[in-house]
């Protein structure tokens, strides 16, 4: 979407699936991606592993002068998030396209 990769991802974001969702982001970001929307509208479960991922996409892409954010969480997902500690830096929408507008908002 113009510049930003949205990222739908499903099911659950755990130990047995972070290992390929975290090679596939670093695929896009090697590619020249810089700012995403991870669209987890259709995740029923968020691990620490899965926190991992998405922390690891922040940090390469703030060092690259591009943007996270976090679009349709449930409110099982959205409250890991927020035990973690992640709703304090992470910007969230309610919906991929309202995060992308975010961005593009954010880079004039």
């Amino acid at each position: 979407m113009d510049g930003v990769t949205v990222v739908r991802m499903s099911g659950r974001l755990d130990g047995d699936t972070s290992a390929s969702a975290d090679t596939w982001l670093r695929a896009l970001l090697a590619r020249g991606a810089s700012s995403f929307v991870l669209d987890l509208t259709d995740v029923a479960f968020i691990s620490s592993s899965g926190l991992r991922v998405v922390l690891g996409a922040v940090k390469i892409c703030s060092a690259q002068g591009g943007e996270v954010r976090v679009a349709g969480m449930s409110a099982q997902v959205r409250r890991v998030f927020e035990i973690a500690g992640f709703l304090r830096f992470m910007k969230t929408d309610d919906t991929a396209a309202a995060g992308v507008a975010a961005i593009k908002s954010a880079k004039g």
